[in-house]
């Protein structure tokens, strides 16, 4: 009964610490909302984002609002590039432009695997 316990004892920690290490991570994700100057959402604004950096190649995604005045983009397949010891973030700058041709930018600096979001605001 006394090398059951021990087993147990020295055994569950290794399992807990393998389960967890199995555990999915989250998604990569930046929210981009952006707002006029009256502060509405603007559905289907053109959004760009785009890598600021001296030492990473050029990097950047573009999409659309949808019916929310949100862009979403996925950076998983960006921070892969990382190795798994650094620190897994980054400086964009995003830009927007509306369907009546207005223009705004925002820096952002989303990290791996969490979502940032942020806003631009567009000129008047």
């Amino acid at each position: 009964m006394l090398l059951m316990k021990k087993i147990v004892f020295f055994t569950l920690p290794l399992m807990i610490n393998l389960f967890l290490g199995c555990a999915p991570k989250a998604p990569s994700i930046v929210k981009i909302y952006v707002r006029n100057y009256d502060n509405i959402l603007e559905k289907e604004a053109e959004v760009i984002i785009v890598l600021k950096s001296d030492n990473l190649p050029a990097y950047n995604l573009s999409g659309q609002t949808n019916e929310f005045g949100y862009a979403t983009f996925n950076l998983d397949i960006f921070f892969e590039q990382f190795s798994s010891k650094d620190e897994k973030v980054a400086d964009f700058e995003a830009h927007a432009l509306s369907t009546n041709n207005k223009t705004g930018d925002v820096m952002i600096r989303p990290r791996a695997h969490i979502t940032t979001s942020n806003t631009i605001k567009l000129e008047q």
